[in-house]
């Protein structure tokens, strides 16, 4: 009895239907699509954005009509590059971004704000999180957190460059103090502090691309590398690989009949380009 009331706790948090497009078998017809409605997703919504496809040309005209389902199946996230606030923050949800092949995290502020940030291997999953520009001392910390217990450990999410270790990996850097984070952002990559100089407050960072490249110390960094390194095996053996990305493959003009295109129909012919309305596209 008291196992048929927990199932039904956790099942009153979803909606459930079902499936019936795309039906296929009699086994699908079974099939049920569950769908969240806590309020985590109400009060995060102003997060998301839509991404249109360009499918217009500088004239306004409207050359492909095939990419509405690109811009109604793919949603964007608002990631905060940019984040120094020194809250406590707690993070709540880790989600992946399915075309860029990205982590990042959701996280709920002590102000009562919500953002997304990007997440390496040193973010935990329900832990409360700080921002820290200091030094960090574990005992000066307990005394801080007076209302937590005195042996509570809060995780450090972003540390200044001056306190990451040298020749380990380190993610999302920022160049300068309140730039964002700019390198180290795709996922899998990670960087090395080679040198640190206190005197003239500059750190010498090898980044993933082999370039060394001079650094603020005052400047935010993550420990640890980007996740998921495992995207350096997608190849695009298939025009298919990049239609999940909203890219159609084009023909070329020259390809096609002259009645299709002003560049078709010939082999050779000394002539400015044109676009397919017969419009040049020198001396503009």
């Amino acid at each position: 009895m008291l196992l048929k009331k927990k199932k039904q706790a956790i099942f009153s948090n979803f909606k459930y239907k079902l499936l019936k497009k795309g039906v296929t078998s009699g086994g699908s017809r079974l099939s049920f699509r569950f769908k969240r409605f806590l309020p985590i997703e109400i009060r995060v919504k102003r997060h998301r954005y839509r991404v249109l496809a360009k499918a217009k040309s500088s004239s306004g005209r409207r050359i492909l009509r095939t990419r509405k389902s690109y811009s109604m199946t793919r949603v964007g996230y608002n990631i905060n590059y940019g984040f120094r606030l020194r809250l406590l923050t707690f993070t709540a949800s880790i989600q992946i971004l399915p075309y860029s092949h990205k982590l990042i995290s959701l996280v709920f502020m002590s102000n009562g704000g919500s953002t997304y940030l990007p997440t390496s291997y040193s973010h935990t999953l329900f832990k409360l999180t700080r921002v820290y520009k200091s030094t960090i001392n574990l005992n000066k910390l307990r005394t801080k957190c007076g209302l937590l217990h005195k042996h509570l450990y809060i995780q450090h999410s972003f540390i200044l460059v001056k306190n990451l270790p040298r020749n380990r990996p380190v993610s999302l850097l920022e160049p300068l103090p309140g730039y964002g984070i700019l390198y180290t952002r795709s996922p899998g990559t990670s960087s090395s502090i080679t040198k640190m100089d206190l005197r003239a407050n500059t750190a010498l960072v090898r980044l993933s691309s082999g370039v060394r490249k001079v650094f603020s110390v005052f400047s935010l960094g993550s420990l640890g590398p980007n996740p998921l390194s495992d995207n350096r095996y997608w190849k695009s053996n298939k025009a298919g690989y990049y239609r999940n990305f909203g890219r159609k493959s084009t023909v070329r003009g020259v390809a096609m009949n002259p009645v299709d295109h002003p560049h078709g129909g010939r082999t050779k012919a000394i002539r400015y380009p044109r676009t397919p309305w017969g419009k040049t596209t020198k001396f503009k």
